[in-house]
């Protein structure tokens, strides 16, 4: 959470129930009871507030759920078609970022859960969004020679910087960014 006071979780038991733990950030001890989406999790996150978290996974859905209740805050978020690898709120809380396999990012109203907006949609060759932060996109496409990852403005769908190369050999999967995009 963004006080250091709970940390999220998601585990897949072994009859592939999937879990959204809450844990005591100080003593390491679980929090409430656990959220069950209908999926595996690809990624969790606080929104900036700290009362509620978002989690999206492989059915493509994004479910925000009440820390303090352990339950859904809305119905779950239904827009991708393909699951959904990463996630962020915008530093105000005001919207969710998903973005999913098939290099679709959406853009979504936190209060509502209304569909603000689709801006990476329709680019060519950009392959899978794998990381997304309030104002940043990376996406990850294969090549003969190895993987790039492009990134680009998560508003205005503008490339940024210039594509990162690995050789088949660095069998690069996915990056992390900056909170503040540098």
């Amino acid at each position: 959470s963004p006080d250091g006071n709970r940390v999220a979780s998601a585990h897949l038991s072994p009859s592939e129930d999937c879990t959204v733990c809450l844990w005591n950030g100080h003593t390491g001890k679980p929090v409430g009871t656990a959220m069950h989406p209908s999926a595996s999790v690809n990624f969790i996150c606080f929104s900036p507030d700290g009362e509620n978290i978002a989690s999206g996974g492989v059915d493509g859905d994004v479910y925000i759920w009440d820390v303090d209740t352990c339950r859904l805050v809305m119905d779950p978020l239904r827009g991708h078609d393909h699951a959904i690898y990463c996630g962020s709120y915008s530093p105000d809380g005001s919207k969710i970022l998903t973005g999913s396999k098939d290099g679709i990012l959406l853009v979504w109203d936190a209060l509502c859960g209304a569909l603000i907006s689709s801006p990476l949609s329709g680019q060519q060759d950009i392959g899978p969004v794998v990381a997304c932060n309030d104002s940043c996109v990376a996406t990850r496409r294969d090549s003969e020679t190895g993987r790039i990852f492009r990134f680009w403005d998560g508003l205005t769908c503008e490339a940024l910087g210039k594509p990162l190369h690995f050789d088949k050999e660095d069998d690069a999967w996915t990056v992390a960014l900056s909170p503040d995009g540098a």
